[in-house]
């Protein structure tokens, strides 16, 4: 089993939702504004989406060439773009999925938590 991630409830202090999916550590991480997404770049140079009201792996939607490394992930202010940046100086830019998109592939979806 890959590493995990671990969200906490920072107001109580308690241990929360745990994601699993990437098969090494992870270089960087960001919640969507509307904080229902979580995306997530590993050294499996895979950036994964997470539905986390339902705590579940949408989908993968990039695959870092060989030997880069994600540097930072950002969603724009208004949740409508991802940018994610790699240790080559590559910006990958793309619209990111409707929040409606997100919830109909989470329910669908058979990926394991």
């Amino acid at each position: 089993m890959g590493p995990i991630i671990s969200l906490r409830d920072a107001a109580l202090r308690l241990p929360g939702t745990q994601l699993h999916g990437h098969q090494d550590f992870l270089f960087a991480v960001a919640y969507s504004p509307d904080g229902r997404t979580l995306a997530s770049g590993g050294r499996d140079g895979l950036l994964k989406l997470w539905h986390l009201p339902t705590e579940r792996q949408v989908g993968t939607v990039l695959t870092l060439p060989k030997d880069a490394k994600f540097a930072r992930i950002a969603f724009s202010p208004d949740g409508t773009w991802l940018g994610v940046s790699d240790n080559a100086g590559t910006l990958y830019l793309w619209q990111a999925p409707p929040l409606a998109e997100l919830d109909a592939a989470a329910d669908a979806e058979t990926v394991p938590r």
